[in-house]
């Protein structure tokens, strides 16, 4: 069964799509940037501000599909500057730990002030 997941806590979406959706214990959220919960409000900073707080939205919207960062298999990662590859690792070990998830990273024109846009699949654990 095909369950929308909406927050308030979370990113509000800018256009027509969902926050994430849950399907068959799955848990697909929809790419993220930086920007303060619960709004739709942009929070422009360096490449590491603007990256952890991309990895917070998402973490609110996994805890609203029932998962969590740990339960997360696949990250799709998307950089205005391949140059924030580095910083994206160091950041990225913050909030996943071996095994880690698969991931693709490639270089995105993205708008505006925007550095960073991750989107990721998890699964949701069996209550």
């Amino acid at each position: 069964m095909r369950q929308v997941i909406h927050t308030t806590d979370g990113v509000i979406p800018g256009g027509p799509y969902s926050q994430a959706i849950v399907l068959n214990g799955v848990a697909y959220i929809a790419g993220q940037g930086s920007f303060v919960p619960g709004t739709s409000t942009f929070k422009p900073g360096t490449f590491q501000e603007q990256a952890r707080q991309t990895f917070h939205d998402l973490d609110i919207l996994l805890q609203a599909s029932g998962s969590s960062l740990a339960h997360v298999v696949k990250v799709s990662v998307f950089l205005t500057d391949l140059a924030n590859f580095p910083a994206l690792n160091e950041i990225y070990r913050e909030f996943f730990t071996a095994p880690y998830p698969v991931r693709t990273t490639v270089q995105a024109g993205l708008s505006g002030d925007m550095l960073i846009e991750v989107d990721c699949i998890a699964e949701v654990p069996a209550k």
